[in-house]
């Protein structure tokens, strides 16, 4: 999953022309620690890594992560109030999310 998304991230920005039909371009990303960063710092230490190899590219690859979190008012303040029984859905936008508020955020676009 990982290398499919890095593929899709960094091909753009590779400058294919030129470079023959016989070199091949092999990146290994190595994931020390999994903290929900693991797809940004891959695609950063990537892009520069394909800098440093003097690979000629269009620009270096920059990524970020962000989840949106789906958080339920259960109404207990409105029912002790004597209200309706009804529950407010709000979204709540996540900048660089941890591993566990990734999937509690999954399935929710």
């Amino acid at each position: 999953y990982l290398s499919h998304r890095l593929t899709e991230a960094l091909t753009p920005a590779v400058i294919l022309e030129g470079l023959g039909n016989k070199m091949c371009i092999e990146l290994f990303v190595e994931v020390l620690q999994s903290d929900g960063g693991v797809f940004s710092a891959a695609v950063a230490g990537a892009s520069l890594a394909l800098a440093d190899a003097g690979v000629a590219m269009r620009d270096v690859v920059c990524a970020g992560s962000a989840a949106v979190m789906k958080v339920e008012d259960d109404g207990k303040q409105k029912e002790e109030a004597g209200g309706n029984k009804k529950s407010k859905v709000t979204y709540r936008a996540i900048a660089d999310p941890t591993e566990d508020e990734i999937l509690q955020a999954s399935g929710v676009v």
